[in-house]
């Protein structure tokens, strides 16, 4: 299988060589992760078996190809995920009415004129054979799982201040000799990450920020967007992400556009 559909047969491989794994995370080649911080939420989907950012109402009653992003989707190594795939697939360029299909498909949602692609196909699963796969997947929406990354790498720096501003109230002072995280600060902290995970405010980091359309590894980016803008996005929300990781050493990109440099934290700096 090829281009959009070449995700199914290294997502099963992996279930298959792999059989201690209970969850497999499908990343595209375009999606970052932004909150090095973050944990899934496992025991949420302990009845599920498949993951996914969307919402249902565009699935099941707009019955739009955009329902959902099966660019990033988490997935649970058992026979139900294999069959799953196995349907999933059957939809794909290699089956040989595959032509027949995406009309078929494109008969069946709402607003999508060139049908093909794997995501209008899993929509399209998911409406005909909805009391089959639908108990066992989980469309998610309560937390930010994914979101597009246009008009979102243009604010990370006031996404870094506002998380510098939680922790400096959680745990006052940069914290003295390399503490570990644990005790009152490590429980302060928890307090006031949460608080900004569940707030509505707007400023919270993206569990994955996704370079929809920017195409990195063919170069063949959607030309809506420019070259430099995928590339410039891409190299800021990786360098937001490092410096989560960076600053628990005493460093940090003073520029998210600059990968070449880091700096040496003030001691009063928050962790």
């Amino acid at each position: 299988m090829t281009s959009v559909w070449a995700k199914l047969p290294p997502v099963r491989a992996v279930m298959v060589a792999h059989p201690e794994a209970e969850w497999v995370l499908w990343l595209d080649s375009d999606a970052v992760i932004t909150d090095m911080e973050f944990t899934l939420p496992l025991e949420k989907y302990r009845n599920h078996n498949f993951v996914i950012n969307g919402w249902e109402d565009m699935i099941y009653e707009k019955k739009s190809w955009l329902g959902l992003n099966t660019g990033i989707f988490l997935i649970r190594n058992c026979q139900w995920s294999m069959e799953f795939i196995e349907s999933w697939a059957e939809l794909g360029p290699t089956n040989e009415n595959h032509e027949k299909v995406k009309e078929i498909i494109k008969g069946s949602l709402t607003d999508k004129e060139f049908p093909g692609d794997e995501q209008s196909a899993l929509v399209y699963l998911m409406l005909k054979e909805k009391e089959k796969w639908g108990e066992k997947v989980y469309i998610e929406n309560g937390y930010s799982f994914s979101g597009y990354w246009v008009g979102i790498v243009d604010g990370l720096e006031r996404i870094e201040e506002k998380y510098r501003a939680v922790e400096a109230a959680a745990s006052g002072l940069r914290r003295r000799r390399g503490e570990a995280v644990t005790g009152w600060y490590g429980k302060m902290r928890e307090v006031y990450l949460k608080g900004t995970r569940d707030g509505n405010g707007g400023w919270r980091r993206l569990f994955i920020t996704h370079f929809t359309g920017c195409q990195p590894c063919s170069r063949h980016h959607d030309p809506s967007y420019g070259h430099d803008s995928c590339w410039n996005g891409m190299e800021r929300a990786l360098n937001f992400a490092d410096n989560q990781v960076i600053r628990n050493y005493g460093f940090v990109h003073n520029s998210l556009g600059n990968s070449s440099f880091v700096y040496p934290l003030g001691f009063d700096s928050p962790a």
